[in-house]
């Protein structure tokens, strides 16, 4: 408990020291880079302890850490982001520091990340709190009283050598054998897109529970302020809309910044080519990989390497899209039936999705879970 409450206590002071930091001239600030770090180290270094209070609490915690590190440092060192001057404010801001230290989408500024979820009203808290535990209960309910018993009466029990590194090749042995079996194709479809409802479920729950507490008991926040992480799962037809459109953004500011410093500063590539957009999508991808890989590799031992491979896939991926999707999009924009022709698209968009999805999912996966089963059969 000790050690959790270090965590807890050093990752939220390093985002202190960064609103510190944020109201102080640009040449000062390089004195409060290494205590930002530092105490996110610490934060990060203890955060497994805090899965002794909530299962997966530590690997939530961690991530959050880090990222905020990369966001904060990328405001103060390469946006050199300044504090809007304003006729209420007079000297040190703290909150409005908050405002942009603990806000990786930079919503509500000049730089609001694209594709953030639109705000429509502004409810009034006690509105806000009554809609948002609503939407709990309801995926509460849902994930405790459908998902979880549909997912273990289809496949329990389940043993370590269901995902054996044998079963993370599908295809190559659909064709060449050894046999693939019925179970098997069911749980990999069915694990394919598991990891999407569980992160979806894990980051509502968290983002609820900051909401209510920022918003409704310290008032810091407005309620409007707090919108959703993710779009509509209709609008994921290819792996570009997936990460763009689909999938939460919180990070997509912070890693293009460190991206775009790295391919212009250290590659040397030149601004606004092609060259350098592609770069970019991988830089963030990789970046996105080995930070994943370094909260795997602290809770679990398990598996890291396959949270790199499996984002620069996507990387690959999404760079590869963009050079076939768009013009497949224009060819079917300016043919008669449109409409129709334009339905086919995205609905052989869909299966493309879930078969890459199907295909890879498990070999990053899969990893993970047959090393933490073996480790548990032996101990």
């Amino acid at each position: 408990m000790f050690l959790a409450l270090v965590s807890a206590t050093s990752g939220s002071f390093s985002v202190f020291v960064a609103c510190v930091a944020l109201n102080t001239s640009q040449p000062n600030r390089l004195y409060f880079c290494l205590p930002i770090v530092l105490c996110g180290a610490i934060g990060f270094l203890a955060s497994k302890e805090l899965d002794d209070i909530l299962p997966g609490l530590g690997q939530l915690w961690g991530h959050a850490i880090v990222s905020h590190v990369i966001h904060n440092t990328a405001v103060l060192y390469i946006d050199k982001w300044t504090l809007q001057p304003s006729h209420e404010r007079q000297g040190w801001d703290i909150h409005a520091a908050y405002k942009i230290c603990v806000n990786p989408q930079l919503l509500g500024t000049h730089q609001e990340v694209p594709h953030a979820r639109p705000v429509s009203t502004s409810p009034s808290r006690f509105a806000f709190l009554r809609k948002r535990l609503g939407q709990l209960l309801v995926l509460q309910v849902l994930n405790e009283f459908v998902i979880t018993p549909a997912y273990i009466l289809s496949f329990a029990p389940i043993s370590a050598e269901d995902f054996s590194p044998t079963k993370m090749v599908y295809f190559r042995r659909l064709l060449l054998g050894p046999s693939v079996t019925k179970f098997e194709t069911m749980l990999r479809a069915a694990f394919s897109v598991r990891w999407i409802w569980d992160n979806y479920i894990g980051l509502c729950y968290a983002q609820t529970a900051l909401a209510i507490l920022f918003s409704v008991i310290l008032h810091w926040d407005e309620p409007w302020e707090w919108r959703p992480f993710f779009g509509s799962p209709l609008e994921a037809w290819n792996m570009r809309r997936f990460w763009g459109i689909f999938w939460h953004r919180l990070v997509y500011r912070p890693y293009t910044k460190w991206g775009l410093w790295f391919s212009r500063k250290v590659l040397r590539i030149p601004y606004g080519s092609r060259a350098e957009k592609a770069s970019v999508v991988m830089l963030v991808f990789l970046l996105s990989g080995a930070i994943h890989a370094l909260v795997t590799w602290h809770a679990t031992g398990c598996g890291y390497w396959g949270d790199i491979q499996w984002f620069l896939l996507n990387g690959f991926v999404v760079a590869g899209e963009t050079i076939v999707v768009k013009p497949l999009s224009r060819c079917f924009s300016t043919e008669e039936n449109r409409a129709r022709r334009v339905l086919w698209f995205r609905l052989a968009g869909y299966v493309w999705v879930f078969t890459f999805l199907f295909w890879s999912v498990p070999k990053w996966e899969y990893g993970k879970i047959y090393c933490g089963l073996s480790k548990s059969r032996v101990v």
